[in-house]
């Protein structure tokens, strides 16, 4: 079992796209904070994959940057083709 600040693959794919995405964007951590109502520790563990993001956040995230909320997931795509190749044996 993962511990909650444990990083793993899946979260430190999503935080680099994250912070990828943030910074093309223009946008601080602490405004990005700001506008999607989180404290600016929150968009710093996600960006490190310390923690992924709460579907809340996502949504909001999505809003925020004028996505849909699977493109902040996009990164977990290939790591889920990954798994369920190992799952099928």
């Amino acid at each position: 079992m993962t511990k909650r600040n444990e990083f793993t693959p899946e979260a430190v794919a999503v935080g680099a796209a994250l912070k990828s995405r943030r910074e093309a964007s223009g946008w601080s951590a602490a405004d990005l904070a700001e506008a999607i109502g989180y404290g600016p520790a929150s968009i710093h563990h996600w960006e490190e994959g310390r923690r992924v993001p709460a579907l809340r956040a996502i949504i909001r995230m999505a809003v925020v940057f004028c996505v849909e909320p699977t493109a902040i997931l996009e990164p977990l795509n290939g790591l889920l083709e990954a798994e369920a190749e190992k799952m099928a044996g």
